[in-house]
């Protein structure tokens, strides 16, 4: 095998995100991984370096290459020299192709955070292949979108095979707290740019089904899609559809597929949000309907033709970062419920992350994901894995066991 220069090339270490993988990778893995930060501008990455080196002094050993993702030739030699390429170049369905082709096609492990479902089926169509041919990983998805949903089916499924060897026919996932610095300005731009896609297009993004491997569907189960405030039984309370809903259950179904439909033969996913509504059957309706409804302006605005202009104005801006106090403060509390085949057991647990979701959980998920990435040749599990994947079906148990050690929390309720 070829040495590499670099373990991961950190490409985007200039936006919020980037800085804090760069802070996680430097200040828990050192000198264990060569890391190296690409940007199109130096001066600008030699500056973020410089601040990160105020708290983290190694930072100034990591080296820094000039990157043009409009220019493949170089992007593509400055890919051969790295085992893994962390891509947080936003947005992805703008900046993020080139990144991916060069990937695929040198055979040098990718990993993100889109959360995109209709540009990740884009890539998978049209560089699985590829990276099947040349051994190449391409993991997306390893934020808060949709890394958090993917492991915890991961997790359900393997506990009730692991402790009642019985097989799964639900997971449904109920976020009952996501206190974020709020949405960023990736997330967004890529709302409005879904409001840019053709009709056709944007029926595909509720398709549960967007990033199943090709072939037939005949034998998949129907999946359940919330588009109103429903009363929960297992949470107690109200929920209304979540803004991530889709592409997480898209990758959860694509994990599920990958790991060849071991969660179980008529597997269905789905999720919603309950935030801070009462508890009870009456308590909770009037703030379900209530949040429901400006959820629902807030994405008509913001696809709107006539209204994206001001919601410009009025929204963060790709790069904009949030205050050091929004990313301190932040928690999320999930609650999972499992049913086995034909009836058999329910289980609830409880997932905790006890920081910032959009920014802090999202930069550790990719980081550590990253670094499983660059000791694949050390890992088994890891070794064997090619093509485009999900954080559940690259990973599986070895990526809840890190994240485990940094804090998150599935905790067995039953």
């Amino acid at each position: 095998m070829t040495m590499k220069d670099f373990d991961i090339l950190l490409l985007g270490v200039t936006g919020c995100v980037g800085k804090l993988a760069a802070a996680e990778l430097i200040s828990n893995f050192g000198e264990e991984i060569r890391l190296c930060f690409g940007g199109r501008n130096v001066g600008k990455t030699e500056a973020v370096r410089a601040a990160l080196a105020a708290e983290y002094p190694s930072a100034l050993k990591v080296p820094i290459v000039q990157v043009d993702t409009a220019n493949p030739e170089v992007l593509g030699a400055v890919v051969r020299r790295s085992k893994v390429v962390l891509n947080l170049v936003g947005p992805y369905p703008v900046l993020g192709e080139a990144v991916v082709k060069a990937c695929a096609e040198s055979g040098v492990d990718y990993s993100d955070v889109s959360g995109e479902g209709l540009w990740q089926h884009e890539m998978i169509g049209r560089y699985h292949d590829t990276a099947m041919e040349t051994a190449a990983r391409l993991v997306f998805g390893l934020g808060i979108a949709s890394a958090a949903s993917d492991l915890s089916a991961f997790f359900m499924a393997q506990y009730m095979h692991e402790k009642h060897d019985v097989k799964l026919s639900q997971v449904h996932m109920v976020w009952t707290k996501f206190e974020s610095a709020g949405a960023s300005g990736g997330t967004v731009s890529t709302l409005m740019a879904e409001g840019e896609r053709s009709s056709s297009e944007r029926q595909l993004l509720h398709d549960p089904y967007l990033l199943h491997p090709a072939g037939s569907r005949a034998h998949l189960p129907g999946q359940n899609h919330q588009t109103t405030p429903l009363f929960d039984v297992d949470s107690d309370r109200y929920t209304i559809p979540w803004i991530s809903s889709d592409v997480n259950t898209q990758n959860v179904l694509r994990s599920y597929a990958l790991l060849e439909y071991s969660y179980g033969r008529a597997f269905t996913y789905y999720e919603s949000f309950a935030g801070s509504m009462g508890n009870g059957f009456f308590n909770g309706l009037i703030p379900a309907m209530i949040m429901h409804f400006l959820m629902g302006l807030l994405f008509l605005f913001l696809r709107l033709r006539l209204t994206r202009p001001l919601m410009r104005i009025l929204l963060p801006k790709p790069g904009e970062e949030p205050s050091r106090e929004a990313l301190n403060n932040g928690c999320v509390e999930g609650l999972i419920t499992a049913h086995g085949e034909n009836g058999c057991y329910q289980i609830s647990c409880r997932l905790t992350i006890p920081f910032e979701p959009g920014y802090k959980f999202t930069s550790i998920s990719v980081s550590e994901a990253s670094v499983l990435l660059a000791k694949a040749d050390e890992i088994d599990l890891i070794k064997a894995k090619k093509g485009c994947l999900t954080a559940a079906s690259c990973f599986e148990e070895l990526l809840v066991a890190r994240l485990s050690s940094r804090g998150i929390k599935w905790e067995i309720l039953d």
